[in-house]
């Protein structure tokens, strides 16, 4: 178990370009599961780790910015579902 984890996060390390950025998506839309109402409070275990090795690997500010755009775009239009529901 030990062996697979650090081989995750080594992949995760050294991820460059749209797949960095795909996979902070995927992060922030990971965390919207963590709200009510499905409740998945062991997911922020997993998507924290996930979104501070993508920003320490992070060789500027200018790719920690976009890497954090990335993750905020995933988790802002993904926890939007439930607009429709509230409006007239």
């Amino acid at each position: 178990m030990k062996h697979y984890l650090t081989n995750l996060f080594y992949r995760l390390l050294v991820l460059v370009g749209w797949k960095r950025y795909m996979v902070a998506m995927l992060a922030g839309g990971l965390l919207v599961l963590s709200y009510p109402p499905v409740y998945g409070f062991p997911l922020l275990f997993v998507v924290f780790p996930i979104i501070f090795l993508l920003l320490g690997s992070c060789y500027s500010g200018v790719q920690a910015f976009i890497v954090g755009w990335w993750f905020n775009s995933g988790l802002f239009f993904l926890s939007c579902y439930w607009v429709p529901y509230e409006l007239p």
